[in-house]
């Protein structure tokens, strides 16, 4: 991990682990330069920047939080739950 993962992706993991979600609702991708995994979904999921921390419910996607948060990686995870409880 260089950079933005290196600083993003410890970060992330201890929000997960503090707010209770289980490893086994994660998936992870550790991808080179070219950003593409051997199974296709770096592709699908349009990733073209690291980190990139993709939020789903139900199989669809909610929202994303994409090399640096916007505010702070707490506050755009909750943004993002919050907006998508609404619809």
């Amino acid at each position: 991990m260089v950079g933005d993962s290196r600083r993003e992706a410890p970060h992330f993991f201890k929000i997960m682990d503090v707010i209770g979600i289980d490893s086994t609702r994660m998936r992870l991708y550790g991808l080179d330069r070219s950003k593409k995994s051997s199974d296709g979904a770096t592709t699908r999921s349009s990733i073209e920047k690291v980190p990139t921390f993709i939020f789903l419910r139900n199989g669809v996607e909610i929202g994303r939080v994409t090399e640096k948060p916007v505010v702070g990686l707490e506050a755009d995870i909750l943004t993002i739950l919050a907006d998508s409880s609404k619809k």
